[in-house]
């Protein structure tokens, strides 16, 4: 059977707390997650991208909106899939697969 390897970026935005205009604790619950995780990560401004079989980013996702609503009384969040089974480390393969096109 293939590998369902996949690109997966979130962001998760919490909503509600009227005491501060920051969301960066919020945040800070999920990325702590996120780093403890053993896929392939990236986390930056606007979100995070994740590499691995589908259904574990989908649970790692699951747990960062699980963890960020404990706090909050609403999250929302954005998510944008690459799914291309039989295919990894495409994070990085992307990226030189571009500045290679650049190069040119």
């Amino acid at each position: 059977m293939t590998q369902e390897n996949a690109l997966v970026e979130f962001s998760i935005v919490p909503l509600g707390k009227a005491d501060s205009d920051s969301v960066s604790p919020a945040v800070a619950k999920a990325v702590k997650l996120i780093r403890e995780s053993p896929l392939r990560t990236q986390t930056h401004s606007m979100g995070t991208l994740v590499e691995g079989p589908l259904d574990d980013c989908m649970e790692l996702v699951k747990s960062c909106l699980r963890e960020t609503v404990k706090d909050n009384p609403r999250v929302i969040g954005s998510l944008r899939i690459d799914f291309r089974p039989g295919h990894s480390n495409r994070m990085q393969k992307n990226v030189d697969s571009v500045e290679r096109e650049i190069s040119k």
